[in-house]
């Protein structure tokens, strides 16, 4: 059996692969600002190398907690690129952005670490602006040093041995647990 290719299949291929070679090579991905706060936007960059003579491409930007964004390039007016995310947990997440369908962006594959932290609670003052940053503990009880871990979130309290706990438990963020040793006078969350 032989196999017919006219001319112009031929060159609308040859077309299409030299756009494929000329498009934006992908050269680095960053966010800002890092480390982040959960529930804080994030801008994420994407950086390209960028020349008059090369076509726009397509991009899929994978974020780390499970969101990806595909996005069409116009180097006119989207290099670099700037998108946006909010992370509602705090972690570390691995930001990729990668050339993606027929008409990719070239270029390896770029990553980036981000580390998301707990947000700090703060409380409005009678003015509207923010206050300093308002205890987990409850009356009674002082936070032990360091304080607020930044990443996770945790936290001990501490009273003076045998003192009641509260009534009720302390409600913790993410997916830390609440515990209390009334003997040692330590309540908290901790993963």
């Amino acid at each position: 059996m032989r196999l017919t290719v006219s001319r112009a299949t031929v060159l609308a291929v040859s077309l299409l692969l030299a756009q494929v070679a000329m498009a934006q090579k992908i050269q680095r991905v960053e966010a800002s600002p890092s480390p982040a706060q959960a529930g804080q936007e994030v801008k994420v960059t994407t950086h390209f190398e960028v020349s008059n003579d090369v076509h726009n491409c397509t991009l899929q930007v994978h974020f780390g907690d499970g969101a990806v964004q595909k996005f069409h390039v116009n180097q006119a007016k989207d290099a670099p690129l700037v998108l946006t995310h909010t992370y509602n947990k705090p972690g570390r997440y691995t930001l990729k952005a990668e050339g993606k369908g027929l008409t990719r962006c070239t270029g390896e594959n770029q990553t980036a670490d981000l580390d998301v932290q707990a947000s700090k609670p703060a409380v409005q003052g009678a003015s509207g602006k923010s206050a300093a940053p308002v205890s987990p503990c409850p009356a009674g009880w002082s936070l032990a040093k360091p304080g607020v871990q930044p990443k996770t979130g945790a936290f001990t309290c501490t009273a003076k041995a045998g003192t009641a706990a509260p009534a009720a438990a302390l409600e913790c963020p993410g997916e830390l647990s609440y515990f209390v040793n009334v003997k040692k006078g330590q309540l908290g969350c901790r993963p």
